[in-house]
């Protein structure tokens, strides 16, 4: 498994160093409940940082002060913006 993009760890210099993992906290991949469990949990996450949904489509979230556009797909993310 690769360090996450945004982790900032320092290049291992000895052998304890290179002991670093990443631990998957929940694992929720082959229940029934899975998409509806990911959903509600993602949904939670975007209206907590002030997006709102789409009424036309459930997956497009907007967030209107910084004029961002969300698309969810499954477990990808299309973000767009005016700028960088």
């Amino acid at each position: 498994m690769d360090i996450p993009e945004g982790l900032n760890v320092k290049e291992p210099t000895t052998q304890a160093d290179q002991q670093i993992v990443c631990r998957l906290v929940k694992s929720i991949y082959g229940l029934r409940q899975s998409p509806r469990a990911w959903y509600g949990k993602i949904n939670r996450f975007f209206v907590d940082y002030g997006f709102e949904r789409s009424e036309q489509d459930h997956n497009v979230y907007i967030h209107t002060i910084f004029k961002l556009i969300l698309l969810l797909y499954v477990d990808d993310l299309v973000i767009t913006a005016p700028s960088l």
